[in-house]
């Protein structure tokens, strides 16, 4: 980098965008990793310089791109700003087993790189997945909530999955009945009745058709009504 630079992707003018697909990793060394090897790489400088209006052209026109996620908050970070990319679709995170980053991986197996890291791309998760399955785990979370600690992270909650918190409520409603289906406890629900109803009268309705109907004494009448 000259001085007084500009972060911004790292390789662009290696980057072979008449390949299928690309790779996406966390610093410029593991750049050179991936390129020593023969891989279509680029390089974020940082996990969170990401720029999607300047950065995302230059990745759209491959079928996939691999992103290694590794380990630590950059991982993470750059699994966030995924979420509202427009690469997610298409999106493919590598996690490389019991190694950090590419240039680790090469220090461990210098012989086996290659072999070793298109094993880790063949088992690459689409981005999608992940994120579902991410929503689902919150959902679960949230359905488990009480209603006073739900109504507190609704709002919130809605926003970081970018939707309507109406639908948040309706996925919520969902999520509990399959909930309690899973315990084996199902509430049937039931069409509220079209006319106002007294209690009181029903009570006394009730209480008659005992009355008329049972040998029983006045105490336990009461008490079967109320039952």
């Amino acid at each position: 980098w000259k001085k007084g630079s500009k972060s911004l992707l790292y390789g662009l003018w290696k980057l072979d965008k008449k390949a299928e697909q690309a790779i996406l990793v966390e610093g410029e060394s593991d750049c050179h990793t991936l390129w020593f090897h023969g891989f279509n790489a680029l390089g974020l400088p940082g996990a969170s310089i990401w720029k999607e209006t300047r950065d995302a052209v230059h990745l759209k026109p491959f079928q996939r791109v691999y992103v290694i996620h590794e380990p630590d908050q950059g991982g993470e970070t750059i699994l966030k700003w995924l979420a509202k990319s427009s690469l997610k679709e298409k999106a493919y995170i590598v996690n490389l087993e019991g190694h950090k980053d590419p240039s680790e991986l090469h220090i461990a197996e210098p012989e086996k790189f290659k072999e070793l890291f298109n094993k880790a791309l063949e088992k690459a998760v689409p981005y999608t997945e992940i994120q579902a399955e991410e929503a689902q785990k919150r959902l679960r979370q949230l359905a488990k909530l009480s209603d006073l600690e739900y109504e507190q992270e609704r709002l919130k909650e809605a926003r970081k999955l970018g939707i309507k918190v109406a639908t948040l409520d309706k996925l919520v409603r969902k999520k509990r009945k399959e909930i309690e289906a899973q315990a084996g406890i199902v509430i049937e629900e039931l069409e509220p009745w079209e006319n106002p109803v007294e209690g009181q009268e029903i009570l006394q309705e009730i209480h008659s058709l005992i009355k008329k109907h049972m040998i029983i004494d006045e105490h336990s009448a009461v008490a079967c009504s109320l039952w």
